[in-house]
């Protein structure tokens, strides 16, 4: 196998991805993003809340996408409880 079909075999999945499963699941709470440096480069992943609370947390920081999903479970817990 040449490093061209072992590089397209990853341009086809999997989908899709822990990173837009995530942002479905938050879609009507949270904006989720990758922050990028000058240059080009990759930052950690951000969450920012769509309707800023008074006295919560506004915005997460993470810098995989397992440890943001970690942190919008624990700062969403109760939310839906109406």
């Amino acid at each position: 196998m040449d490093c061209r079909t072992a590089r397209d075999q990853h341009l086809h999945g999997p989908w899709p991805s822990a990173i837009e499963e995530l942002q479905a699941a938050y879609a009507a709470t949270w904006e989720i993003y990758r922050e990028l440096h000058s240059g080009g480069k990759h930052g950690d992943w951000i969450a920012k809340r769509l309707r800023p609370r008074d006295g919560g947390t506004n915005v997460l920081r993470a810098t995989s996408v397992d440890a943001l999903a970690q942190e919008l479970e624990a700062e969403s817990e109760g939310e839906c409880d109406a």
